[in-house]
Parts: structure tokens; sequence; C-alpha cells
């Protein structure tokens, strides 16, 4: 690649990087972590390299008079085609100006160079959790050397971030495609910048991961206390990775949570690759106004905000990009981790650990917590880049302090990240993320595990130290669970600590043994944890003892006595021990006849009878008759007093039982043997009375016909009529030369002449044969009433004199009409005659 010549200058940029780096929060170790500078001094990367030795100066006079200087070491690695380095190494100031002042540009003809070389020289020289930042315009010639990279990047827990302006015009090549897997295995980024733009990602840098301990107690506005205790005294605050997601190619939007606890005092998101697309919510689920945050970079490729004291609680992001890309959200907490992992969830020391899970056994996952008193990490993820759940597990407590354990997982088969959740100490959930991605290790001895005893009852341990540079060569072992197995490691045996008196029970508990442990129970009458079993005082607690309240408890070493009370006796039961005793149903009371026994809890009590008052010595007969609210007799019957109770009686003329009682109707069943035949029975509420019917004169038992001509009570003519009493009635007819009924006019000679009249003039004998008839019809007629009503077959009110054939008839009665009526009441005394005949069978009157 040919020189290029460039007059733009930035003389600061390095120097600033600089003073951004030193005050990174980074692993706890006395040699500290080294700042390295992997640079392309090829033709095309004269102006970087100006700028870069132009700065030194202010760099390392910003890097050396931190007072908290973590910095160990100052690497400079030069790569160009084909060669690479030397490296520079040095803690001196001059040495290192010198290094860089000595760099020349050159070569270069393809575009092509030796990237990767040049980060596996760094990374074989730097120390553990080092800063890498490597500056090239082209791809990697060398890139088959990319596992190798990554593998010592696994061995370091060292972060490579790439500054790109350029790409040898194809990202998809895998001279291009490798620096994204380095960046993704350390959690990187990769920037891909215009010549002109590097000195914008680089302030960019600067001022996103600067760590900024806050002034004030988290975000929460409140002064912080000058002696806050921390977990981990010696980590401060620092730059921790709270999400990191990284996509092989572009797509649609994608929606992500973002967890914001009250120790974050601020926040940076960043999102590299073509076309990047960035909305954020707040806890609300409203969309972020652009106040709330600050651009610290828009470019075609990246994108960079930062939020100073945000509001704790669950936010969200959507995100997308054309091509490759990469989120990244980091801030400044005192909450983050430290991952390591065993075979063995029993460990000594955190650091004899892997720093990687062993690849195809289940391992165990420890996590080294720092935050402040009341943070509490619950739960692991593992994750895929681009944030697919791979496993899931709890964590618990171990039995070092501020280490926690979960597992064991067998570990996935390709590059994950360790995402941990928990709680801070005001409640708000909170998230971090590894600080680079994990590949399990392969080691020579590990098939030593698969023979250990199954159940386990057998563990796999490591032989000697753990070589952290050189974890394939790890030997193992199998060893029994001590003490609670026994054998060689590949075959173990339950030890029953019960029988072999290696138990710790309490002398007051019995021993029981499990599979590979055992268990204490404190005796009955004790109480404890088994090891621990103090005598129970059963007495002051009725819960435990069996007299509740039924006697007098006393406390035995391990039990307890119960005497019984008065009114009780000992029982078979276990509880209560001591039974009531029913005085009443064996006759030990001493109630009276009057009195009911009425059982209690230990004791009885003597209650009046119904019908009896008084108290429990004395009661008397109480007389319900005189007051009607005391007994429920009918108001038609009559209430007698008992000794203790009462009884009723319907009145005369009432029947029924007392407390109902219904009118007897004594006319229904033979009213002729109470009533004159000419009379009528009437019934009334509890009796009855007699009234003779009309044209009849009496008491009702005996009756008699008016004679209504002799007593003057007849409607006949009074000057031309004649009264002729009947049985009942009577009958009004007209003197001779009148007709008439109850009116009589006189028969003159203009009417017609004497013989026309006389054959219409009335036979006196025929007359009286009319009416002889209609007194016997009206006799059968109430004969046949009567029998109706005594059976009880219907209920016809009487004639009471009706004149039903003849009278009322306002016509002269002559010949013609006489023997017309006759006729019609001779049929209705055959009539009667056969209906009077008929009643009586069916009455059964014969």
């Amino acid at each position: 690649m040919g020189p290029e010549i460039r007059t733009r200058q930035v003389p600061k940029v390095v120097a600033m990087m600089f003073m951004m780096l030193i005050t990174l929060k980074q692993e706890v170790d006395a040699k500290g972590v080294s700042l390295v500078f992997v640079f392309d001094t090829t033709g095309s990367m004269s102006d970087e390299l100006r700028q870069a030795q132009a700065g030194a100066k202010k760099i390392l006079n910003s890097a050396l008079s931190n007072p908290q200087e973590f910095l160990h070491d100052f690497i400079l690695v030069p790569f160009n085609d084909p060669g690479v380095g030397p490296a520079t190494v040095t803690t001196n100031r001059v040495t290192f100006e010198n290094a860089l002042s000595s760099i020349r540009v050159n070569g270069g003809g393809d575009c092509p160079e030796m990237a990767i070389g040049g980060i596996k020289q760094a990374l074989e020289v730097a120390h553990p959790n080092s800063l890498i930042y490597v500056f090239t315009d082209a791809a990697a010639k060398d890139y088959l050397l990319t596992d190798k990279v990554i593998e010592l990047i696994q061995q370091t827990q060292s972060k490579v971030t790439f500054v790109m302006t350029g790409d040898c015009g194809s990202r998809s090549a895998p001279g291009y495609t490798c620096y994204r897997r380095i960046a993704q295995a350390s959690s990187g980024e990769v920037f891909t910048v215009e010549k002109g733009q590097v000195e914008t990602i680089l302030d960019t840098l600067i001022e996103t991961t600067i760590p900024k301990a806050p002034k004030t107690g988290g975000n929460t506005g409140k002064p912080a206390p000058k002696n806050t205790t921390v977990i981990a005294p010696t980590v401060n605050y620092g730059e921790v990775s709270v999400v990191y997601l990284s996509f092989n190619s572009g797509g649609s939007k994608v929606r992500y949570p973002l967890e914001i606890d009250s120790q974050l005092s601020d926040f940076t998101i960043s999102l590299t690759g073509d076309r990047p697309d960035l909305q954020v919510y707040d806890e609300t689920g409203a969309l972020v106004s652009p106040s709330e945050y600050r651009v610290v970079a828009d470019l075609s490729s990246v994108y960079i905000i930062k939020f100073d004291n945000p509001r704790p609680g669950r936010w969200a992001m959507t995100f997308s990009s054309s091509s490759f890309h990469t989120l990244k959200v980091t801030g400044s907490s005192i909450i983050d981790f430290n991952q390591r992992f065993g075979v063995s969830d029993i460990i000594s020391d955190f650091a004899d650990l892997f720093p990687r899970p062993v690849s195809g056994i289940p391992s165990y996952t420890f996590i080294e917590e720092f935050g402040t008193t009341g943070v509490q990490f619950t739960q692991l993820d593992f994750l895929t880049p681009d944030g697919q759940m791979l496993s899931q597990f709890t964590l618990n407590k171990t039995s070092l302090p501020n280490i926690s354990v979960g597992g064991p997982k067998r570990p996935p088969n390709e590059l994950f990240y360790i995402r941990a959740t928990g709680f801070d100490e005001k409640g708000f959930q909170f998230t971090r993320v590894s600080k680079s991605g994990l590949f399990s290790v392969n080691t020579t001895g590990i098939e030593q595990c698969q023979k250990c005893a199954p159940g386990g009852t057998s563990r796999c341990v490591v032989v000697g130290k753990v070589d952290l540079k050189n974890l394939s060569s790890t030997k193992f072992r199998c060893e029994c669970r001590t003490p609670y197995f026994e054998g060689n490691g590949v075959t173990c045996t339950n030890v029953n600590e019960c029988t072999e008196l290696t138990d710790n029970c309490n002398n007051n508990a019995v021993c029981t043994d499990t599979f590979g442990s055992f268990y204490c129970d404190c005796k009955p009458g004790f109480a404890g944890n088994g090891v621990v079993c103090a005598n129970i005082n059963e007495c002051l607690h009725p819960k435990y003892n069996g007299c509740q309240g039924t006697g007098v408890c006393t406390d035995t070493i391990g039990s307890f006595q119960c005497s019984c009370f008065n009114g009780f006796e000992p029982s078979n039961k276990t509880t209560p021990l001591c039974a009531d005793i029913n005085e009443c149903e064996r006759g030990l009371d001493s109630c009276s006849a009057n009195h009911e026994c009425v059982n209690t809890i230990g004791s009885y009590s003597c209650v009046c009878k119904a019908g009896f008052t008084g108290n429990s010595t004395h009661c008397e007969n109480i007389d319900e008759c005189l007051d009607s609210s005391l007994n429920f007799c009918h108001n038609d019957s009559v209430c007698i007093d008992n000794t203790g109770s009462y009884s009723c009686r319907c009145k005369p003329g009432f029947q029924g039982n007392g407390l109902n009682c219904s009118d007897i109707n004594e006319c229904a069943d033979d009213p002729r043997s109470l009533c004159d035949i000419r009379a009528s029975c009437i019934n009334t509420p509890g009796s009855f009375h007699c009234d003779c019917n009309y044209g009849y004169t009496g008491n009702g038992t005996w009756c008699t016909d008016i004679d209504e001509c002799q007593e003057l009570l007849d409607d006949c003519d009074p000057k031309y009529g004649v009264c002729t009493n009947t049985d009942g009635g009577h009958l009004c007819t007209c003197i001779r030369g009148y007709t008439g009924e109850f009116n009589c006019t006189e028969v003159g000679p203009s009417k017609g002449d004497l013989k026309e009249q006389e054959k219409y003039l009335v036979d006196s004998a025929a007359l009286f044969e009319m009416y002889a008839l209609e007194a016997e019809r009206q006799s059968l007629d109430t004969q046949h009433e009567n029998l109706l009503r005594k059976c009880a077959l219907a209920a016809r009110k009487p004639t009471r004199g009706k004149r039903a054939i003849i009278s009322g008839s306002k016509v002269t009665i002559d010949r013609k009409h006489v023997a017309i009526l006759s006729q019609a009441i001779k049929v209705a005394i055959r009539k009667l005659k056969a209906d009077v005949a008929a009643t009586k069978i069916a009455c059964g009157l014969s």
C-alpha cells in the first residue's frame, strides 16, 4: 500500500486516549495492566503516526501524574508487511518516547497487512486484563492466526478495540471478519471511520469510557456516605458492562430490555455498524427526549449517546443496522463481578479455579461479587453474542465471603457471554455482562473425571495448582466426598455417621442416616436443631402439653405431668390428658324433678324444664293460660293449664285439636230433626237457628200457617175481591160479574152477550181443586228442598210462598185458564213425587 500524504494534524488525540485509559477500573493486581498500541506502519498511516508521536509527551505526563496509577507498563507493537514488531515494553517514560519517535512508516504495497500477528505479539507480552487498541486501514493478511489470538484473549481476558480507516474493499473477506471475531471474543468494538474521523472516535472513547465515581449517593440525589461499606474494599467505581450484543449481519429492529440500577451513575450506548438506528425508552415506557442525553458521536457507522444520573428502573432499546453491528452499554458503577469455573462445588480459594469452563463435563460457575452491602446476585445466564439464551441457573452462597456458585451446567460449545442479574440495596434490578466472551477449554486429563463414582458420591479435583497459561495440561483425580463417603474416588460407599458415632447429634436427639449425610432430630420434650437440644417446659406452652386447661401441669425433664381438675378424670387420649365427667349421665347431679341437668366442661348446671320457671335450686309451674303469648290455643278453644304444660279444647259448636278449631255445620246433617218441616235451618259460628218459611209463623222448631185472609194480610181487591186462605199462602178471586185477581173489574154488556161471558166464568169447584193441587205441589217442593239440604247435595233457597205456577198472575182467571193451570200443576206434582222418591233412595232415607 503506497504512502499517502496528508496535512491534517491531530496532536492531542493519543494523549487524550491515555488520559481516558489511566482511570479505568481494572482487575485488582499488584502488577497492574498494560496499555497497548498495535500500529500499522505502512505508508498510508503516516498521519496517524505523527499524531501518536506528537501526543506522547502529554499522554505520559497524565499517566504518570495519576496518584492512583494502575498502569504497569506501556507497549507499542508495530506491524507492516511482512514484518511484525519488535515490541517495545517499558515502564520508562524516556524509553517509550524514544520508541515512538523512532518508528517510520514505509512499504505496504498490497492492501492486507500483518495485523493479527501484531495483536498476537501484544497479547503475549501484555499483562492480563490489558487494553489493546489496533490502528489500521487494511484487512489482515495473516487471519489464519485468529484462533490463536482468541485463545490468548481467553487466557488474559484482555479487550481489543479496532479503529479502522479502511477495509481493502471487502468487509466480508476473512481478513476483515477476523477483526469482528476478535472484538466479539474480547467484548471489544470495531470502529470503521473515515480518516478524518479518527479524532472524533478517540474523543468519543475518552468521553464514554472514563468512569466517574458519583459525587452523590448513586443516582438518587443524596450525598454519598464517607465510609460506605463495600463488599470488596479494594474495588472502586469503574467501567462496567451492562449489555453486549454483536450481530454478524444487518436486519430488522431489535427490542432489548435495559435494567438501570440505582448504583449506575451514568451509562453510554454505543451502536457501531452501517446506518445505525437507535431509540431509547425510559422506565415509564416513554421515548426518551434528546434533552435527556448527549450525542457523543453521530457518524455513518457509529452512533453513541451518554446519559448522566439516569433514573433507575426497567428501560428498553430498539436498534438496527444494515451491516455487521455491535450494541454495547457500559457505565460507571461499583457493582460488578468476576467469574471462575470448577468441576466441584467445593472450593478453598477463588484464585485456584479455572478462568474458563472445562469442555465436555458439567462445570460449576463461581462469581466474585463487588458492590455495597445489600447487593444480591441471584441468577446467571449463558448468552450467545447476539443475546440468545443458552442456559440459565440460580446462584447460591458459598462458605467463602462474596463468592456465589451456580450449576453444574455443561458449557456451550461456542463463544458465549455470562450475564449476572440481581438486585441492588434499593430493590432495583441490575445486569452485568462478563468482560469478554468465553470458550470452553479442552484438557488432556479430564477423561479421569469420567471415572468418578456416580450419584454425587465422588468429585473430580485438580491435582496441584491450575496453570492459567497452560490449562490444557491440567491433571485431575477422583476423590470421595468426605466425611460422608469413603473409598478410592472411583468407588464410594455411604458412611453411616449414626452407627459410626461420627455424628454431632445431641444426647437428647435421634440421629438418622441418609445417603451422603445424616440429620439430627431432638427427641419429644426437647427443642433445637438436633445438635443443641434444650428441655421444653411444656407447662409454659399450652400447645406442647396435653393438660390444655383440664388439669395442673408439672414440668419434668423431657416431659410433663398432668393432675386433673375437679370435674375431670384421666383419659386414654394423648390430648387432652383429662376428660370431662358427665355428671348428668352418671346421676351425680343434684337437680330436682322439675329441673333438667345440662352437662358442662368440668361441671354441670340445673335448668328449669319447659313449663317451669325459677332458678338452679327451685322451679315452679307456669300457668300458660293466663298469658296468651305463652300458649298456642285457637280463639275458638279453651286453654286448660297442666303441671309443666297446658292443653287446648275446642268450644261447643266447634271441632278440632284445640290448636286449630273449625265450626260444626249442624244444618248439614239432619235439619228436619232440628227444625219444623215448614222452617229453614240457618248455620251460625258455633251454633244454628231455625226460621219459619214465608206464610208460616212460629219459633222455627214448630211453624203454623198464617191465615192472611183472617189477619187481613191479603192483597185481594178490597171491594170486589174474595180472599181464600191456603197452606202457606192465600188466593184472591172476584165476585160474580167481575173479573181479575188483585184488581177486579166489572164485566159489562158491552163486553159481549151473557152466554159468551158465562163460558169464561170460573167454576168455583174447579177453582178450589186448582188451589188444592197448588198447595200439594208447594208441600212436595218444600219436602224435596229439605231432603236436598239434609243430604248436602245442594243448597237451594226455599220458595217462601211464591206462587210458582199460579200466583202473581194479573190476568182474568177463566175456565180455560184454570184448566190449563190445573194440568200444569198435576205435571209438576208427578215430577216432584218422583224427585222426592229418588232423593230418599240416594240419601238412604227410605
